[in-house]
C-alpha cells in the first residue's frame, strides 16, 4: 500500500478516477437525465415536385407532440422551434399518401417518441386548362356616357395549378372599374378565378399573367321613338291608338349631332286601305353617325289599332275666345249657341264633353273695326272637326 500511494503516477490516476466519480455523482444527482414532451410541434414539407405536384389544403396545418430525453439543463435550454418535424414528399403519388414524421433534434438530446408518427397528405397532380377571359365592368361611367363591349387582346388563358384548385374554377375574369369615365379605359389588368359559389382561387399561375383590354365610353342619348305610317286606313276608318314599345331607345355616337336630334324613325308602316288593326315589329332607321348602344334589340314592337270612324254632335253656348290680339285694343264677341260635328274614334266620343274643347277666333293683325271671323275648335288628339255652326261669328274690335 505504501509502495502503491508512494508513487506520484499511481497517485495521478486515483485522482482521476475520484474526480470522474465525482462528476458523476454531480451530474447524475444535480443534472440528471429528464423526460420532456413538446407539445403541438409544427410540421414542415419537403421534397415536393412542385411542376407535378401539389398539396390539396394548402392551408392544412399539422403538428405532432415530441417526447424527448436529455439532461434537465439542455432541456431548459431550448423550446419548440428548436425541434424540425419533416414530412418528406419525394417520389409521392397524387391522392392520398401515409408519410412517416421525421425528427431533427438538437445536439446531446434523444428521440423517445413523436405522436402521431405517420401525417396524412393529400396530393393532387398540376394541370394546365385554358380557360376563356370574361371582363367585368364595375361602376358606372359620367353622367350622359355608357361603355361600349370591351375589346380584349388575350381573349383566352392557361391556368396552372392543383387539379382539384383548376377543376373547381367557374369564371375566369378580369374586372375595371369605370366609375366617372367620359373617355376610353385602357389598360392590362389581373386575371382573376372564381369557384361557383362566387369565392376567389388563390395559388394558382397564369399565362398571361395580365390582359390588356380597351373598354370604349361613349356619349349617349335616349330619343323617343316615332312611328312613319304611310298612307291612311279605308275610308270609315281611322286609327284610333298607337302603341310603340319601348317609347324611347339610347343610342350613341358624336356629341354635337346626337343634341341635335330629336328623335329616330321607324321603318314606314303602310296602312293604306286597312280595317283591321296591326301589330308586328319594325326596325328603327338609324342616321349616319348614330348607333343603337344596345345592338342586339334593334326592332321596336308596334300596334295600330284602327276601328270604324264615328261621329258626336254637340251643342254648346261655351265662351269664344279671341287669340292673337294685338295692343291696348278689346274686343266683343256675339256669343252664340254653337253646334259643332265631331268626329273619331268611339271611345274618345263617349268620354267627349263641352270641358274638352276650345271655341276661339283668330284677330292676328286685325285693328279697330268690326269683323266675321271663322269660328274655330281645337279637339283632343285623335279628334277631328267634321262641321261647326255657325261657321262665323261677329268680332267688334275698339280701343
Amino acid at each position: 500500500m505504501d509502495r502503491l500511494f508512494s508513487n506520484n503516477n499511481n497517485l495521478k490516476v486515483l485522482a482521476a478516477i475520484i474526480a470522474l466519480i465525482l462528476w458523476m455523482y454531480v451530474m447524475t444527482e444535480q443534472n440528471p437525465q429528464v423526460t420532456h414532451v413538446f407539445r403541438d410541434v409544427p410540421v414542415s414539407y419537403q421534397n415536393l415536385d412542385n411542376n407535378k405536384l401539389a398539396l390539396r389544403d394548402t392551408n392544412q396545418e399539422s403538428t405532432v407532440d415530441v417526447t424527448v430525453r436529455a439532461r434537465r439543463s439542455i432541456i431548459a435550454n431550448i423550446d419548440k422551434s428548436d425541434i424540425k418535424c419533416l414530412l418528406n414528399l419525394k417520389g409521392r403519388m397524387e391522392g392520398e399518401n401515409l408519410i412517416p414524421v421525421a425528427v431533427k433534434l438538437p445536439e446531446d438530446v434523444e428521440l423517445v417518441d413523436v405522436k402521431p408518427r405517420e401525417i396524412v397528405v393529400y396530393l393532387d397532380a398540376v394541370i394546365e386548362e385554358q380557360f376563356p377571359v370574361k371582363v367585368q365592368l364595375q361602376g358606372v361611367p359620367a353622367r350622359g356616357y355608357a361603355a361600349l363591349d370591351p375589346a380584349v387582346k388575350q381573349k383566352e388563358v392557361i391556368v396552372k395549378g392543383a387539379r382539384s384548385k383548376v377543376n373547381s374554377i367557374k369564371t375566369v375574369v378580369v374586372q375595371i372599374d369605370i366609375s366617372g369615365e367620359s373617355r376610353d379605359v385602357v389598360g392590362s389588368y389581373p386575371v382573376r378565378v372564381f369557384n361557383s359559389n362566387g369565392k376567389v382561387i388563390e395559388e394558382l399561375t397564369f399565362r398571361p399573367e395580365v390582359i390588356e383590354v380597351v373598354v370604349p365610353i361613349v356619349f349617349k342619348r335616349d330619343l323617343p321613338v316615332k312611328l312613319d305610317l304611310a298612307g291612311a286606313p279605308a275610308p270609315g276608318y281611322l286609327i284610333s291608338n298607337i302603341i310603340i314599345e319601348p317609347q324611347t331607345i339610347t343610342v350613341t355616337g358624336n356629341k354635337d349631332l346626337l343634341e341635335k336630334i330629336d328623335f329616330i324613325k321607324t321603318a314606314p308602316i303602310d296602312v293604306t286601305g286597312i280595317k283591321k288593326s296591326l301589330t308586328g315589329e319594325i326596325s328603327v332607321i338609324m342616321p349616319k353617325g348614330v348607333k343603337l348602344l344596345d345592338k342586339e334589340n334593334n326592332n321596336i314592337n308596334v300596334e295600330v289599332h284602327v276601328e270604324k270612324e264615328a261621329q258626336k254632335t254637340i251643342t254648346t253656348y261655351k265662351n269664344i275666345e279671341v287669340e292673337n290680339l294685338t295692343g291696348d285694343l278689346i274686343v266683343e264677341v256675339d256669343n252664340v249657341e254653337t253646334t259643332l260635328v265631331i268626329k273619331g274614334p268611339q271611345n274618345l266620343l263617349n268620354q267627349l264633353t263641352a270641358d274638352d274643347f276650345k271655341l276661339f277666333v283668330d284677330a292676328e293683325g286685325l285693328t279697330v273695326g268690326e269683323y266675321e271671323l271663322p269660328l274655330q275648335a281645337a279637339l283632343k288628339e285623335g279628334l277631328t272637326l267634321s262641321n261647326i255652326t255657325p261657321q262665323k261669328v261677329k268680332v267688334k274690335i275698339k280701343r
